[in-house]
C-alpha cells in the first residue's frame, strides 16, 4: 500500500497568523483613534451597529442619513426624459490613472482578495453597457433620453453615443437630485443615484440581466429599482411606460432594506 503523504500547512497557518495579528492591530489604532473623536456620524442604522464595538459611549453615535437625500430647489425643466446613470469611475477614470484606482482600493482593503475579479467583472459590464444603451437608444427613437456619466468617470463613451443619436444629450451636473426631480424614469445598474431616485419618487430600473456575477458588484445598488430581465423585456417596459410606471413605483418602494443603510 502507498503510503499517504502528509502536507505541511505551517506556511497557511503562519499566514493566517500573521493576518488575525493585523486586524487585531488594525482594531486598536481605530479604537486609540476614536477616543478622539467628540461625535461620529451614520448614514444609517448598518453602519453604526456594526462600528459599535469602536465606541464605548453610545452618546457619540449619531444617524442622520444620507446628505445628498437633502432636496435641491434649483429648478431645471425637463419633462419626459429618461435619465441614464452609469458607474464606471473605477474601470474609467476621469481624474486617475487605472493602475492608481486599482491601488487606492488594494490599500483600502475592501475587496479583499476579490479585487481583480471585481474590477475584471466591471469592465466587462461597462462594455455591456454601453453597447446596451446604444440598442435601447436604437430602439426608442421617440423617447428622449439624458446619459450622465458618473462625475468621476471619463466622459468619453457617453460623448460618442451623444453625438450619434439625435435623441440623447448629456448631462454633467454635478447634483444629480436636479435633474433626477424632473425626470421620467432612472435607467442604471447598480448606481447610487437609484437611491436618490427612490426618495424622490422617481421610479427606476436596473438593467440586471447586464450583471452576470452578481457577487461582483454594488449588492444593495443592484437591488435598487425594478430589475430588467432582457433588453426585449426593458423595451417593452418603456413601449408601454405610460401603463407601467406607477407600478415601477409601487415595487420600488417595496424593499426596505435601504433605509438600514441610507437612513
Amino acid at each position: 500500500k502507498k503510503r499517504k503523504k502528509k502536507i505541511n500547512d505551517n506556511n497557511t497557518k503562519s499566514k493566517k497568523n500573521k493576518k488575525n495579528l493585523e486586524i487585531k492591530k488594525d482594531k486598536k489604532k481605530k479604537k486609540n483613534i476614536i477616543k478622539y473623536v467628540d461625535k461620529y456620524f451614520f448614514w444609517g442604522k448598518a453602519q453604526a451597529n456594526s462600528c459599535k464595538e469602536f465606541f464605548h459611549n453610545n452618546k457619540k453615535i449619531q444617524i442622520v442619513g444620507y446628505s445628498r437625500f437633502v432636496h435641491s430647489n434649483k429648478k431645471i425643466i425637463i419633462k419626459n426624459k429618461f435619465l441614464i446613470c452609469s458607474n464606471f469611475a473605477l474601470t474609467n477614470p476621469k481624474y486617475n490613472k487605472k493602475k492608481d484606482e486599482i491601488l487606492i482600493l488594494k490599500k483600502s482593503g475592501i475587496y479583499q482578495n476579490h479585487l481583480n475579479k471585481f474590477y475584471n467583472s466591471m469592465a466587462k459590464r461597462e462594455k455591456l453597457f454601453y453597447e446596451t444603451i446604444e440598442q435601447i437608444l436604437k430602439n426608442n427613437p421617440k423617447k428622449k433620453f439624458i446619459l450622465r456619466p458618473h462625475p468621476y468617470e471619463n466622459t468619453k463613451n457617453a460623448i460618442d453615443i451623444m453625438q450619434k443619436y439625435k435623441n440623447c444629450e448629456i448631462s454633467l451636473i454635478n447634483n444629480s437630485n436636479d435633474i433626477i426631480k424632473k425626470s421620467e424614469c432612472l435607467i442604471h445598474i447598480d448606481c447610487i443615484t437609484s437611491l436618490e431616485a427612490r426618495m424622490l419618487n422617481v421610479p427606476s430600473i436596473s438593467l440586471a440581466w447586464l450583471v452576470k456575477e452578481k457577487k461582483l458588484c454594488y449588492k444593495i445598488l443592484y437591488n435598487s429599482g425594478y430589475k430588467s430581465k432582457s433588453l426585449a423585456h426593458f423595451n417593452n417596459i418603456l413601449k408601454n411606460w405610460s401603463n407601467n410606471k406607477r407600478y415601477i413605483q409601487k415595487q420600488n418602494r417595496k424593499n426596505k432594506q435601504f433605509e438600514k443603510f441610507f437612513g
